[in-house]
């Protein structure tokens, strides 16, 4: 064998090398890509199994919550209060999640669930109200926007259902 056949060779086995390194990379990647996506699944089902926790726990809590989600002028100033902390703790969650979403760190299917949520706190008229007065000037433009239009929806919907 000459050193021209030892050369070609060896090239061809350096050329698998670097395939099979690429492709134990790739597997590598992918699988740390799942294990991250698990990962948020888990730190957002936390964070709000934390909020519900909190209901359970304190049941004036969850009272405060369902008046307020209602009609903020059924509570009184302390409960404004901490409904004020319950809701702003509730859509950090949901900004969250919604910015995990987008930058596809979680599926569509996980963000399916925490929206349902969050549009069914928002069909509560106080809810919608206290995105409009406080809410909103605590999130980001992107989430702003996003909220407001799922708003619009809502009221949309309970325009058409008032017509009927």
């Amino acid at each position: 064998m000459n050193w021209e056949a030892i050369g070609a060779v060896a090239e061809s086995l350096g050329a698998i090398g670097v395939i099979a390194s690429l492709a134990y990379l790739a597997l590598q990647i992918r699988a740390s890509n799942k294990l991250g996506r698990s990962e948020a699944k888990i730190a957002a089902t936390t964070q709000m199994s934390s909020l519900l926790d909190s209901f359970i726990s304190e049941p004036a809590s969850s009272d405060i919550w369902a008046r307020g989600r209602r009609n903020l002028r059924d509570l009184t100033p302390e409960d404004r209060a901490r409904f004020d902390n319950i809701a702003m703790k509730g859509f950090m969650g949901y900004s969250a999640q919604y910015f995990q979403f987008r930058i596809r760190t979680i599926e569509q299917d996980d963000w399916a669930e925490s929206y349902r949520a969050m549009v069914w706190w928002l069909e509560g008229r106080g809810m919608r109200e206290w995105w409009r007065v406080f809410g909103r000037k605590i999130q980001s433009d992107t989430f702003q926007e996003f909220v407001d239009a799922e708003i619009r929806l809502i009221e949309e919907d309970l325009d058409q259902e008032t017509k009927r």
